[in-house]
Parts: C-alpha cells; sequence; structure tokens
C-alpha cells in the first residue's frame, strides 16, 4: 500500500503542471518565423516540416505550424483542480488541453540558399 502511494505521488509530481503550461502557451506568428535564419531555428519554434522538394540550385521545403491560442482562464482553472485534487486532474487536463485547437495550422515555404542544406533564404506564408 505504502508503494501505491508512493507511485500516485510520484506520478503526480511528474504531471503536475503540464496542462496549466500547455494552456498559456501561444504559437508562434509568421513575423517570428521570418527573423529564422537557419532550418533548425524553424523547427525549434515549432515549424513541422512535411514537405521537402530538391531542386538545382535551391531546394524549397513546406512546414506546418499548429495555431493555439493562448488562455488565462483555462490555465487557472487546470491549477485550481490541480491543487484540489492533489495533482490528480493532470490525468484528464493533459489530454483536454493536448486535443484542443488540434486540427487548426497554417503552411509556410521556406527556400534555402543555393547549394546549402539548411541556410534560409526566404520564407513565405501559403495559407
Amino acid at each position: 500500500m505504502r508503494l501505491v502511494s508512493l507511485g500516485v505521488i510520484m506520478m503526480s509530481l511528474a504531471l503536475s503542471a503540464c496542462s496549466v503550461y500547455m494552456a498559456t502557451k501561444q504559437s508562434v506568428d509568421f513575423e517570428q518565423l521570418k527573423t529564422c535564419k537557419t532550418r533548425s531555428c524553424l523547427i525549434t519554434k515549432g515549424a513541422d516540416p512535411f514537405l521537402k522538394v530538391s531542386g538545382f540550385p535551391t531546394r524549397t521545403e513546406s512546414f506546418k505550424i499548429f495555431k493555439s491560442e493562448r488562455s488565462i482562464r483555462r490555465a487557472i482553472i487546470h491549477g485550481t483542480l490541480d491543487v484540489v485534487t492533489c495533482g490528480v486532474w493532470e490525468v484528464a487536463g493533459t489530454p483536454i488541453e493536448n486535443s484542443y485547437n488540434q486540427g487548426e495550422y497554417y503552411t509556410i515555404r521556406v527556400t534555402y540558399e543555393p547549394g546549402t542544406e539548411n541556410i534560409v533564404k526566404g520564407v513565405l506564408l501559403l495559407d
């Protein structure tokens, strides 16, 4: 019984505040992505590559970026439920936040400098 209690406490600490963080996280706007000079910068800011066209002399790649809206109200609700339920709320709260705005995204096309694999030449918003 003691081992089960310890396991529950460890799980609640491991999952603590994930849904709160997810509710306050906001997607990157196009203007921030335009400042990236490398492919890795785009990926670290949340761009997900899905189409690569290798042409000579330049290469292009398309990325999708998921839209998410920041919600302080949802974060407060998640935080309150975390405290009231001693972290058990995270079992439901994290999947709920993960599924929120899951299907909405915008697409960009990136052109790379000729002869390079990851030096960005230009970024174009597609939709």
